[in-house]
């Protein structure tokens, strides 16, 4: 059963972290047409929040600083992925995945502003981030190293 669950969490850290990796590398190989979409991005964010002009200037100054933005949104993706796939300070690199990916799912994937198949498209991206984070979560949080047997926790996990 130890090997199971040894496997279990070697492949899902694996896993976990590939999409974050492969993210952060393919924006190092096409970084001008990450920058482009980034733009294009910020700039349908300004037109979904124009009825509100002082978040709309907020978005609109983003753009500004795209590359920076990018720059650590890199970073995240790459140093998290890595620390959580190679098992070196795990919790602390699923920590940083967590705090590129709220603001990442939200301004990718704002379903709540479209219709249509768009909406139903963005929508399944959304939930599967969303299922995402969670893992980090459990993570982050440990309980998925805790056993249980039928009458709650056993002694070996147990905070004394």
């Amino acid at each position: 059963m130890d090997s199971l669950k040894s496997f279990s969490s070697f492949v899902g850290r694996i896993l976990l972290s590939i999409i974050f990796i492969l993210s952060a590398l393919h924006k190092i190989f096409d970084w001008q047409n990450t920058e482009t979409g980034m733009i294009n991005l910020f700039s349908d964010w300004q037109s979904y929040v124009s009825f509100f002009p002082a978040l709309s200037k907020i978005i609109a100054s983003y753009i500004a600083y795209v590359n920076e933005i990018l720059i650590a949104i890199t970073i995240f993706e790459l140093l998290g992925g890595f620390l959580l796939f190679f098992k070196i300070k795990e919790k602390f690199g699923a920590v940083l995945l967590i705090i590129y990916f709220i603001p990442a799912t939200i301004f990718l994937h704002p379903f709540w502003f479209l219709s249509g198949a768009l909406k139903a498209q963005e929508l399944i991206i959304f939930l599967k981030n969303l299922a995402i984070l969670g893992g980090l979560l459990i993570f982050v949080s440990g309980e998925s190293q805790k056993t249980y047997n039928n009458h709650g926790p056993t002694e070996e996990n147990i905070e004394v």
